[in-house]
């Protein structure tokens, strides 16, 4: 049995498309509107073998974010805090 960290294990268990209300599903991506800047198509989620990836054009341009950065940007908590370890 390989044993999975705790930053890993909520990566992989962790499905943004669930946590953000009108994603549309459009090829391998979901595309709607983005829960932090309220931009209409500007935000994606695309799955991936260690968990949901996301993107905002307008606010988190540049490169994909995972999961646990999702929760701490959208609960304002540390990277601890999410994880529960405070």
């Amino acid at each position: 049995m390989i044993d999975i960290n705790p930053a890993e294990h909520l990566k992989r268990s962790t499905r943004i498309v669930d946590l953000v209300p009108g994603l549309k599903h459009s090829g391998a991506y979901w595309i709607g509107p983005c829960p932090f800047c309220g931009g209409v198509d500007r935000f994606n989620v695309k799955a991936a073998d260690d968990g949901d990836l996301w993107v905002c054009r307008q606010c988190a341009p540049g490169k994909y974010h995972d999961a646990i950065d999702f929760l701490m940007r959208r609960d304002g908590k540390t990277f601890a805090e999410v994880l529960g370890q405070t």
